[in-house]
């Protein structure tokens, strides 16, 4: 037997897998016993997927819970506190970070627009505009019962304040005028140093360690910095002689303390317990409009891991969205015919302008968020900012106005937005800054596919095989709700009743729901190719943008068969043409011509050639 021949034998024993049916599930003729026991498994997987493996139910409670609809007892389930637990999660994971395990409300706490959004589906609210905030509340996980210094919370924080008085004291020699006198700079910095190092410092400690509060620490750093470095600098430099910068810091330092300490008993465990995400407390800011201070944006987390280089400029946080909001990997979708780049070599390249005509537009919305997500004047400033990426490069002057020259047109409106086509600017949705870009992206339709389609690799599993059809009915009927909230709860109600859910060990090659109105698709055509074509071809050769003039995503009947919708010339290609061009695309050794552009992993490539090339597909 030949090589070829092993090859065929093997495709055809994997297209027979892919084309059987989804095992039938219980329904009770088997009798009230087993169908029981089938429910009762249901039941309890839905509680543990529902609250990301922290709800188990009691014997005693699946019984009670039997008695009910598949709907009233997701409903139930839906009441219970650990169900916001399990919405935290899955806005996690919809953000692209990880939580459960023991350190769940820590890495919840980093991330504060998981827990906003899990609330707000909790209680049936828009989270929309929670998880798309440009401005993110402080929730803060209990303090330690006692500081590590074995000292506690008010003694350390009363030998900070009598710290900083002895430090005023220091500088406050005033005369008549009010005007210091006599600033023992010296004495002050020599004092100041020493106190920072100690092991044991007051002013570390507590900051750190008595005001941290959790994974808020970094943030409360950067307030406590702000003021230290100016301190710092005066030090070091002879800029403040007369100790009035200084005393201004050690002022905003106490300022701090004094706010913080009318707060933080609220924390202490004995006041403070965590059940589920829905007791999380917030810290008020006490300095809001201070944009130094805090960036009033998302959690400066949150910025460290997207930063902001004077070679990406902005592309890294471009790139994010498009990935995380849009469910876009930058797939290339069209090579267009102008230089869309950003000023560097490479974003100027053929090769790179099909992923970069869409990531640059995006990338210019956050033109002036700098370092740590810093704010760097309004759309209609044009002096200089001394904008600081995060690698410290420093632009002004006519490097500033270089930096912002590829973002705007001739007439000098902005091109930035949000870019689907270059051929057909109806697609396209256009804005000047950060506020803009989060508006367009909650109003794009791509934003509310996004949610479903991670709702079902989320809550149904991420390798298993999903109708298309079937996605896109649950994108309709998220759109029909009042709120985006309720319409979450909708949609993971009819995911976690699903047959999909009921099916103990399911194939992750099948199909196990279908539409409510079939008969869009040849029902001879494999869900697993469907699928396979619509994750990996879709993006290019979709309705809008059928490149090549190719749609894969609607199916009509032609010569030889139901075939994809495929234009050449003004008319529709045959099913055999049609099907004969995809398999030379699928297996060229031509880079420049193979399909699909990003990678596929070589079973899923055979899956769709072995129904291409089987017997029973027209020829």
């Amino acid at each position: 037997m030949n090589q070829i021949a092993k090859v065929f034998i093997a495709l055809s024993l994997l297209f027979s897998v892919t084309h059987q049916s989804p095992p039938a599930l219980a329904d009770g003729s088997e009798g009230t016993e087993t169908a029981d026991w089938d429910r009762a498994w249901w039941i309890e997987k839905t509680a543990r997927t529902l609250s990301a493996d922290t709800l188990f139910l009691s014997p005693g409670e699946v019984q009670a819970l039997l008695q009910q609809s598949d709907t009233e007892i997701v409903s139930q389930l839906m009441q219970r506190p650990a169900f916001a637990d399990g919405l935290a999660e899955f806005f996690l994971y919809f953000l692209g970070f990880k939580g459960g395990g023991s350190k769940r409300y820590e890495n919840a706490t980093s991330h504060p627009l998981s827990i906003g959004s899990a609330v707000a589906v909790y209680e049936g609210q828009d989270f929309f505009d929670v998880l798309l905030a440009s401005t993110s509340p402080r929730y803060v996980l209990p303090l330690e019962s006692a500081p590590e210094s074995g000292e506690s919370h008010l003694q350390i924080i009363t030998a900070y304040q009598e710290q900083i008085e002895a430090w005023r004291n220091i500088i406050e020699v005033r005369g008549e005028d009010g005007e210091i006198e006599h600033f023992e700079k010296q004495a002050f910095c020599d004092d100041y140093f020493l106190d920072f190092e100690k092991e044991d410092s007051k002013s570390l400690n507590l900051f750190v360690n008595v005001l941290g509060f959790g994974k808020s620490r970094v943030w409360l750093e950067r307030l406590h910095s702000h003021s230290h470095n100016d301190i710092v600098v005066g030090c070091m430099f002879n800029w403040d002689p007369t100790g009035e910068k200084t005393h201004a810091a050690l002022l905003q330092l106490q300022s701090l303390i004094e706010h913080f300490a009318s707060v933080y008993l609220q924390f202490l465990p004995s006041d403070y317990e965590l059940q589920s995400v829905l007791d999380f407390r917030t810290i008020p800011n006490p300095m809001p409009s201070n944009q130094n201070l805090d960036s009033s944006r998302l959690p400066y987390e949150y910025w460290v891991k997207l930063q902001n280089s004077s070679t990406n400029r902005q592309r890294r946080r471009a790139a994010h969205f498009f990935r995380t909001y849009l469910c876009d990997d930058l797939t290339p979708i069209e090579l267009p015919d102008t230089d869309h780049g950003i000023g560097d070599v490479h974003a100027s390249q053929p090769e790179c302008q099909s992923c970069h005509y869409k990531l640059d537009p995006m990338a210019g919305m956050f033109w002036n968020l700098g370092i740590a997500g810093i704010q760097y004047g309004t759309p209609s400033q044009s002096d200089d900012p001394n904008y600081v990426f995060d690698d410290g490069v420093v632009l002004s002057g006519q490097q500033w106005s270089e930096y912002l020259a590829p973002w705007k047109r001739e007439d000098g409106t902005w091109k930035t937005g949000l870019v689907r086509s270059l051929s057909d600017e109806s697609l396209n949705n256009y804005g000047n800054g950060f506020e803009d870009l989060l508006n367009i992206i909650q109003e794009a339709p791509e934003f509310r596919s996004c949610i479903v389609r991670r709702m079902a690799t989320f809550y149904l599993g991420k390798d298993q095989t999903f109708d298309g059809g079937w996605l896109r009915e649950l994108e309709n009927d998220f759109e029909e709700l009042p709120n985006s909230g309720l319409a979450f709860r909708s949609i993971l109600k009819k995911l976690v009743t699903s047959h999909l859910a009921k099916a103990r060990d399911p194939n992750p090659e099948l199909c196990y729901d279908t539409p409510s109105l079939p008969g869009e698709i040849d029902a001879s055509v494999p869900c697993r190719v469907r699928f396979l074509l619509e994750e990996n071809c879709q993006t290019c050769h979709n309705k809008n943008t059928a490149r090549g003039g190719l749609d894969v995503t609607s199916w009509v009947e032609a010569e030889g068969g139901q075939t994809f919708r495929y234009i050449k010339n003004g008319e529709q290609v045959s099913a055999p043409d049609s099907r004969h061009a995809i398999s030379e695309r699928l297996t060229t050794t031509d880079s420049t011509l193979r399909m699909p552009p990003g990678f596929m992993p070589d079973t899923d490539r055979s899956q769709l050639l072995n129904w291409l090339h089987s017997p029973s597909t027209p020829k």
